[in-house]
C-alpha cells in the first residue's frame, strides 16, 4: 500500500499539497518524507482528524493553526 500511496503521491499528484488528517495518516506520511519519497514542504503536519469521535480536534487544530498558515502561505506563494 505504501507503494502504491508514495507512487501516486510522487507522480500524478506530485504539484499538490498533502495535508493528512490525523495521527495515523500523519505518520504514514512523515514515513514517505523520511524515506526520501516526499518532500515535506508539501506536507501540511498538525491537521487533526476531523471525527466528532476526537474530542480533542480543536485544541490540536488551535495549537497548529498558525504554523499551517504559514506553511499554506509559502506553499501558494511558491506554486503560483
Amino acid at each position: 500500500m505504501l507503494n502504491g500511496l508514495g507512487q501516486e503521491l510522487a507522480g500524478e499528484l506530485s504539484n499538490t499539497l498533502i495535508i493528512p488528517l490525523g495521527k495515523v495518516a500523519a505518520e504514514v506520511v512523515d514515513f514517505l518524507v523520511s524515506e526520501r519519497r516526499l518532500n515535506a514542504a508539501r506536507c501540511l503536519f498538525g491537521f487533526p482528524h476531523p471525527s466528532p469521535a476526537n474530542g480533542q480536534r480543536k485544541q490540536i487544530f488551535e495549537a497548529n493553526r498558525s504554523a499551517m498558515q504559514e506553511k499554506v502561505g509559502a506553499w501558494f506563494s511558491r506554486n503560483r
